[in-house]
């Protein structure tokens, strides 16, 4: 099954809760509910779709201190403490990138908590458990988008 556009379009919308949203957004498409669903396995099955779920607002549920940390990881260890990252509760985000002249950063982690001092602890213990790596945090000033990609206006 290629890449329906049109579902793809329809499913990166914000999906109203309701008793059979997949309807709506099918009906979107232009497409009935099963085809839709039908499309979303496939791609789950291509890996297109990771998964699916509620956008939780974690500010609004406490998570008020939240950091870029950015980790001067050696490249034989990226793959090790990225996953080590990864797994833990209080990170979002981990990605690896190339670092730069004068900037050393290899690895980039969004840590979120309740408070600074609890983000500082975070932190700390993720600084413990990786080895005491060279690392920078960035705290979060101010937020001003957090969203999907508008796959109807990229693909038009």
């Amino acid at each position: 099954m290629k890449m329906d556009r049109a579902a793809l379009r329809a499913l990166s919308k914000e999906m109203k809760i309701s008793e059979r949203p997949f309807a709506e957004a099918a009906a979107q498409a232009g497409m009935d509910e099963q085809r839709l669903l039908d499309c979303i396995r496939d791609w789950k099955q291509r890996g297109f779709v990771r998964r699916a779920g509620a956008r939780i607002d974690h500010r609004s549920l406490g998570m008020r201190a939240n950091a870029l940390v950015a980790w001067a990881v050696p490249s034989r260890r990226l793959s090790l403490i990225g996953k080590r990252f990864a797994a833990l509760a209080r990170v979002s985000h981990v990605y690896s990138r190339t670092p730069r002249r004068g900037w050393p950063y290899t690895l980039y982690t969004m840590v979120h908590a309740e408070s600074a001092r609890r983000l500082k602890g975070a932190v700390d213990s993720m600084n413990s458990a990786a080895g005491h790596i060279p690392h920078i945090v960035l705290p979060t000033m101010r937020e001003y988008t957090k969203r999907a990609l508008d796959m109807d206006r990229i693909l038009r």
